[in-house]
């Protein structure tokens, strides 16, 4: 990769695994190193950037955003993309209990 610039990998990106990552994850046998395999694997199920490097046992942060930027490169993992035309978003106030519809103040 010389004279590229590394991919960022942003600590609040949420990734979400592709139908190529996700049959690496299910099919016998794989191309991918131990650490993009570990990964991968915690990416599914950990959401977040920060989070799979804040889980990863084995590697170093470093590590694990170098073994980011391959899987994301070679279409195995994604950064999820928000469809807020359709979102819905409700906000309760911390200091209310919410139940079906109305607030109750605890």
């Amino acid at each position: 990769m010389a004279g590229e610039e590394a991919l960022p990998v942003i600590d609040e990106d949420v990734l979400v695994l592709t139908a190529k990552g996700k049959t690496e994850l299910c099919a016998p046998g794989t191309l991918l190193s131990a650490a993009e395999l570990e990964v991968l694997v915690l990416a599914d199920d950990r959401g977040s950037v920060a989070a799979v490097v804040n889980s990863a046992a084995c590697l170093e942060a470093e590590a694990v955003r170098e073994a980011l930027r391959k899987l994301l490169t070679s279409g195995e993992a994604s950064p999820a993309r928000a469809d807020v035309s359709s979102a819905a978003i409700i906000a309760v106030p911390s200091q209310s209990r919410y139940d079906g519809g109305r607030k109750k103040l605890v």
